[in-house]
């Protein structure tokens, strides 16, 4: 396979690590916006179920719920915010081993000259 050709393809799978990265980072800081505004929101149905007279059912279902919610919203952020530190390494990987494979490949054309 032509190096060039195998640079190239790198190349390209380096950026796809770093759109899907950038993809993760901004779906992490989405959820990092829900997991912000479930209490108020949680806040608003329980006033909405207490004009229709299911205040006291509200109470018990919402209660537990809103820990839940904003415990699970956490870890998912941690989580995605982990991973979208990993799609980013393994962009800088695949660059960094496109550079080494370059530097190989003239490392070996120059041997070739010492020798012949």
């Amino acid at each position: 396979m032509d190096a060039s050709l195998r640079k190239s393809n790198i190349s390209v799978l380096s950026i796809i690590f770093y759109i899907l990265a950038g993809i993760m980072g901004l779906v992490t800081l989405v959820l990092l916006w829900g997991v912000i505004s479930i209490p108020g929101a949680l806040e608003n149905i329980s006033a909405t179920a207490g004009m229709l007279g299911l205040g006291p059912i509200a109470g018990m279902v919402l209660g537990p719920m809103k820990g839940v919610l904003i415990n699970a919203g956490i870890i998912g952020v941690i989580v995605m915010g982990g991973l979208a530190g990993l799609l980013f390494g393994f962009g800088r990987l695949v660059a960094r081993q496109a550079g080494l494979m370059e530097r190989v490949a003239q490392l070996e054309e120059e041997i070739r000259a010492l020798k012949g």
